[in-house]
């Protein structure tokens, strides 16, 4: 009988790096949606056939209030001027994706149908309709005993009875200009997602590491930001930004996610948890104390806010499986924490950790991990593990070193 693990291994293959530090911004992304676009094409040609239309057509007008919201944030006065250049950033790529992915070229009859004006839908409003999507994974983040912070993290996205989303596992990598200094940051890419959702990192030692957060009853609203464009900021401008403000000044949001980040900052490292849906940004940060954490999977952390309860509706279902997953964490961290005899966790404990098959299908390695991402970072270097698929504890992850 085929080990499911190793199938998925089997058939993702290990991870590609592209690298696309060799053009400007806006160019990577022309050619990163050169690369995708076979894969993206089937991936439109099958949700615009499996996706209620009800659902498509509110995820198309609220792609085209999106586009609003971001001209009008490009050119207000109110934001700080580095905030609208990233913005302005955002817009010029999402148009060269688009060109790389051709959507001028694709056409669909669903399209015509839906779109108020019985037009079809231009090349930036179809770019936005596919960032209207959300990924899954859980992540942690912990106090070393140094004082760094480690992270770990899981990107889930099951595949459908139709397919899946992924034809390959790609990590990009751009060059971009930030504050005078020329930045580099890398990404995990979903092949219709712009970079930024999933896990991340830069050469000044910023990381980002994201999970959805399931809202069945999201804010009825027809002028917001994606959650997915504050992913992109946020990556692309990294510890020059001022995340908070950011956050605050993109809000409301159609949907959720929680952005795990680690800014090093002098000698100290810094590490805070900001979810984002509706009109909301919670922030938590992460002690500087030895062996605090931080833990995050598909729901709020605050159980008990009435309000994002409403937002989630989940079902008793869903509920009970986040908290399960929530308590196998903790449980776990106790037991590495009880035989490390003071000394705090290691990066071996949380791969461990991530290889955990408690849980069946829930667990840390089940069926639908596409890839896995382990940090430490310090306030001078910062080391990463990579792997393809849910990890195993036979594996070898990829291991890179980096001086910040």
């Amino acid at each position: 009988m085929t080990n499911p693990w190793q199938e998925i291994k089997s058939r993702l293959g290990s991870i590609q790096f592209l690298d696309l530090t060799g053009s400007d911004l806006v160019e990577a992304h022309r050619e990163l949606g050169i690369q995708v676009k076979e894969q993206v094409w089937r991936i439109l040609e099958r949700r615009l056939v499996t996706v209620p239309q009800k659902r498509l057509a509110i995820k198309i007008r609220q792609a085209q209030g999106c586009w609003g919201s971001l001209k009008n944030h490009s050119k207000s006065l109110n934001l700080a001027g580095e905030l609208r250049i990233a913005i302005s950033d955002y817009i010029n790529c999402l148009e060269a994706w688009s060109e790389g992915l051709e959507l001028a070229r694709f056409s669909h009859p669903t399209l015509y149908s839906l779109n108020t004006g019985g037009e079809p839908l231009s090349p930036h409003e179809l770019a936005l309709v596919l960032q209207h999507d959300n990924v899954g994974c859980q992540t942690g983040m912990y106090r070393s005993a140094a004082g760094g912070v480690q992270l770990w993290h899981t990107e889930e996205d099951a595949d459908g009875k139709s397919g899946g989303r992924f034809d390959r596992l790609r990590i990009a990598s751009f060059s971009t200009g930030v504050d005078g200094r020329l930045g580099r940051f890398y990404a995990f890419i979903y092949p219709d997602l712009m970079p930024g959702p999933s896990f991340g990192w830069r050469n000044d030692g910023y990381v980002q590491a994201v999970d959805s957060l399931l809202l069945y009853n999201p804010p009825r609203i027809d002028n917001g930001m994606l959650a997915n464009v504050a992913c992109w900021l946020a990556l692309r401008s990294g510890t020059s930004e001022n995340i908070p403000t950011m956050l605050e000044s993109l809000r409301p949001f159609f949907d959720g996610y929680a952005m795990n980040l680690i800014l090093p900052e002098d000698t100290i490292v810094r590490a805070t948890r900001y979810e984002l849906a509706g009109d909301r940004v919670i922030k938590s940060y992460l002690p500087p104390e030895t062996d605090k954490f931080l833990f995050q999977v598909n729901y709020f952390s605050d159980r008990a806010d009435v309000c994002l309860q409403k937002m989630e509706s989940l079902t008793k279902h869903s509920d009970i499986v986040m908290k399960k997953r929530v308590e196998r964490t903790i449980q776990a961290l106790e037991n590495y924490k009880s035989r490390a005899n003071g000394t705090g966790l290691q990066m071996s404990h949380f791969y461990r950790l991530i290889a955990s098959r408690a849980g069946g299908d829930w667990a840390y390695a089940n069926k639908d991990v596409k890839a896995h991402f382990l940090c430490q970072v310090e306030p001078d270097k910062m080391e990463i593990w990579l792997g393809a698929g849910p990890a195993r504890r036979a594996d070898a992850p990829l291991k890179i070193s980096q001086k910040i």
